[in-house]
């Protein structure tokens, strides 16, 4: 009998030791929401153990994997592009510079006393054209210059001292090139004015930018519902030279966003005299994503109102110009307090610098930026088509209504229509392949899938962590705690001996129970 009351008096004495060691393992596994945990601590079969713990060890390396390969993919911040397109009930109308391919007009050179092809080419030579430097006039520049200013003084005041002036007076005039405008289909209605046409430099010397204060909008489809222009480009009046000059005749224009500079060279389209060119185009918008996702910037220019590559191109190397000839040419921006370039300077500094900036790294240059592609840009495609104007059953009256011969009209007179070929524009956005939200969701999912889990189950193993940290700092166990205040009650008489509620204390009450039957 004392055997047996010993044997269940040790039992009963180590049960809350062996409860305080193993007892919060039991109680999480038996309560965590994460599946599969549970089954190891409950099955009674040690295979059954074995499977669950293979199950859940598997699961485990499956989510710690994907959730590894969700992080990298994020980290490497991959894009992907999206494109959609959006059709509306009217469309903005971009702007378009129209340019004559004579630069200076023969008939106020020779009226300055400028007859000659040498000083023809040597004024041709201030807009910076190509080809410059592979003939003659490279040669004593200097000496022209000279002869220049002789002629200058022999005319007088009609040539102007300043180069810009000389360009803006011999150069191509408003009214001379466009004869008429209409606009959807109206002539003179606002947004075709002459005030909605401004006066811009090019390499091609004056252009005119259509460009009204008030947009103007396109609403429907059809060749007569944009822009259409009636142009004389007066050929015979041309003072281009064979070898410095511009040798074709005809027009070249440039469809672009109104807070772009014009490109001329690079973006421009040529149309010849006696035909009627009809450009239809169509809007892509473009919204590119900023560093680390992508390459975008939005820097602020001096010069242009939006940023944009071929704006920020053209401004570093006017900078550049400007430090080391101490001008800016013609076709570029003018700065204030500095002087438009001399067709001398231009020879003397401009074509060689240009040509050394092509090689110079864009960080050393004053610029100091990279110019790399915009946040947000807009591009215009144009598709031409050509029709011979006038047609030959109304050449005559045609001409007749112009005042001028059928042979001379088809020779100097074109026109151009823009317009849109749909009321739609083309978004093409870079986003982010793995947004935040998105990779939050996506690790959810993980957890979910293979463990069932989700985010308050990481609370679970966070709150099982701090409690088994506690018990290896050697912090007392609650229920311990709640018997020695049970203890020190009893041999105090002063104190209430009401009973300490241990309830809690399901594993020691059960071992309790098991040695009584035993006895």
């Amino acid at each position: 009998m004392e055997s047996k009351q010993s044997r269940a008096s040790t039992r009963n004495s180590t049960c809350c030791p062996v409860k305080s060691t193993w007892h919060y393992e039991r109680q999480f596994a038996e309560t965590t929401t994460c599946h599969g945990v549970s089954h190891i601590v409950s099955s009674d079969r040690l295979w059954s153990k074995a499977i669950w713990s293979v199950f859940v060890c598997t699961a485990f390396v499956a989510v710690i994997s994907q959730c590894w390969l969700l992080f990298s993919n994020y980290l490497h911040h991959h894009t992907v592009t999206e494109i959609r397109v959006l059709y509306e009930d009217r469309i903005e109308f971009p702007a378009v510079t129209v340019c004559n391919f004579n630069r200076l007009r023969k008939s106020v050179l020779e009226d300055w006393g400028i007859i000659d092809t040498d000083m023809r080419e040597y004024l041709l030579a201030g807009f910076g054209a190509e080809g410059v430097l592979h003939g003659n006039l490279t040669f004593y520049p200097k000496t022209r210059h000279h002869r220049f200013l002789n002629i200058s003084k022999t005319a007088g005041s009609k040539i102007p001292k300043d180069f810009e002036q000389v360009v803006r007076k011999a150069g191509t005039q408003f009214h001379d090139l466009i004869t008429f405008c209409i606009f959807g289909g109206l002539p003179n209605f606002g947004v075709c004015a002459d005030e909605a046409f401004q006066h811009t430099y090019t390499e091609l010397g004056n252009c005119y930018t259509y460009k009204p204060k008030i947009p103007g909008y396109q609403y429907a489809t059809g060749t007569n519902r944009g822009l259409t222009l009636g142009m004389f480009l007066r050929v015979e009046d041309y003072a281009e030279t064979l070898f410095y000059g511009l040798i074709e005749s005809g027009l070249r224009f440039h469809i672009h966003d109104p807070g772009e500079p014009p490109i001329m060279e690079g973006s421009g389209l040529s149309v010849a005299p006696g035909v009627h060119a009809y450009a239809s185009i169509a809007r892509t918008d473009f919204i590119n994503l900023k560093d680390p996702w992508g390459e975008c910037v939005n820097h602020s220019l001096t010069f242009f109102p939006k940023y944009t590559v071929q704006g920020c191109l053209l401004e570093c190397k006017v900078k550049f110009i400007m430090s080391v000839c101490n001008c800016t040419p013609i076709a570029y921006p003018s700065v204030d307090g500095v002087p438009v370039c001399s067709p001398v300077e231009m020879l003397t500094c401009f074509y060689r610098k240009s040509i050394e900036f092509e090689f110079l790294k864009i960080q050393d240059t004053p610029c100091g930026i990279s110019c790399d592609p915009a946040c947000n840009y807009t591009e215009y495609d144009v598709a031409l088509s050509y029709a011979e104007l006038p047609g030959k059953s109304v050449a005559i009256e045609f001409a007749a209504e112009k005042n001028v011969t059928p042979e001379f009209l088809k020779k100097n007179y074109m026109e151009l229509s823009v317009y849109f070929k749909d009321i739609k524009r083309t978004i093409i956005e870079q986003k982010k392949a793995q947004t935040p939200e998105g990779l939050i969701s996506n690790i959810g999912g993980q957890l979910g899938l293979f463990l069932g889990a989700s985010f308050l189950t990481l609370a679970e193993f966070g709150q099982y962590i701090l409690i088994k940290l506690q018990h290896w700092c050697g912090t007392k166990d609650p229920d311990k705690k709640r018997k020695e205040a049970l203890e020190k009650t009893k041999d105090n008489p002063s104190v209430d001996h009401r009973p300490v509620d241990t309830s809690q204390d399901n594993d020691c009450n059960n071992a309790k129970a098991a040695a009584v039957t035993y006895l």
